[in-house]
């Protein structure tokens, strides 16, 4: 079982995300978070000031994605909380970039507790989100389960 699949949970999916500000959407995911117990109450302000200083944002070939995240001390238990937006229209700042914005599809914020796993994730998240047939079915994916299916295997 890879990285993703151990930490891939239903219960944090959301398919019809209707977000449209990044600050409030940081704000409310860390409150759900919070009170499913996955996250200290510092969570929320440390994603937006790491996303400040680190940006996340992904322009890749089939998709674009955000991967907001934050330092171990802010995560209670290891977990991915995905989220597929109505309208992409949350700017994020382009990773490795000062100011190019994109727009993301999808956002999968990460709490990670062990800050050497961060590479495994990140790197198997990107080889996944780099299969075309994959994110087709991403994209026609009609509950949490089948997200939690396609991102398992």
């Amino acid at each position: 079982m890879g990285v993703v699949a151990s930490l891939i949970q239903s219960e944090l999916i959301d398919l019809a995300c209707e977000e449209t500000d990044q600050t409030l959407f940081f704000a409310h995911q860390a409150a759900k978070l919070q009170n499913l117990g996955y996250v200290a109450d510092s969570f929320g302000q440390a994603l937006a000031e790491r996303e400040a200083e680190f940006p996340t944002g992904l322009a890749l070939e089939h998709v674009t994605v955000a991967i907001p995240h934050t330092y171990v001390e802010h995560v209670k238990r290891p977990f991915i909380a995905f989220y597929r937006l109505v309208e992409p229209v949350i700017p994020f700042i382009q990773m490795g970039t000062d100011d190019l914005l994109v727009y993301p599809r999808y956002i999968m914020i990460l709490g990670i507790k062990e800050a050497k796993a961060q590479v495994d994730l990140l790197a198997e998240l990107m080889a996944l989100l780099g299969q075309e047939d994959l994110v087709a079915k991403l994209e026609a994916a009609q509950s949490p389960e089948a997200i939690v299916d396609l991102l398992s295997h």
